[in-house]
C-alpha cells in the first residue's frame, strides 16, 4: 500500500509538471523571425526613420520610430560574433534616438544610416 501510494504521488506530480509547458505560457502576439528577416525587419524600421527626418517629422515622432529600429533589433539572434556586430550597430540606434530626442536630427540621420550598413554586413555573417 505505501509503495502504490508513492507511485501514484509519482504519477500525479509528473502528470501535473507536464501539463504546463513553454508553448502555452508563451508570450501572446509575439513573432518569431529567423536572423535573415529580422535583420531586413530592422533595415525597414532603419528606412522609415530615416524617411520621417527627411520628410520633416518632429523630433518626437522620430524618436518613437528609432525606438521601434532599436527594439525589432533584439529579434537577430544568432552566433557570438553576429551578436557582437549586432550589439556595436544597436549603440549607433540608441545614439541616434539620443540625438533626435535633442533635436539634432541630422546627426541622428547620420547615425542611422551608418547602423543600417553595419546591419546590411551582419546579414552577410549569417
Amino acid at each position: 500500500m505505501k509503495i502504490s501510494k508513492k507511485v501514484l504521488l509519482a504519477l500525479f506530480i509528473a502528470a501535473s509538471a507536464g501539463s504546463f509547458t513553454s508553448v502555452s505560457i508563451a508570450e501572446e502576439g509575439r513573432t518569431s523571425f529567423s536572423p535573415g528577416d529580422a535583420v531586413d525587419n530592422v533595415g525597414k524600421k532603419i528606412d522609415e526613420a530615416i524617411a520621417a527626418i527627411d520628410a520633416g517629422k518632429d523630433k518626437e515622432s522620430v524618436a518613437e520610430l528609432i525606438k521601434v529600429a532599436k527594439d525589432s533589433s533584439k529579434e537577430i539572434n544568432a552566433s557570438d560574433k553576429v551578436s557582437f556586430a549586432t550589439n556595436k550597430a544597436r549603440n549607433l540606434i540608441k545614439n541616434a534616438a539620443s540625438e533626435a530626442k535633442n533635436g539634432d536630427l541630422k546627426t541622428a540621420s547620420e547615425s542611422l544610416k551608418k547602423a543600417k550598413a553595419d546591419f546590411a554586413s551582419i546579414k552577410s555573417q549569417l
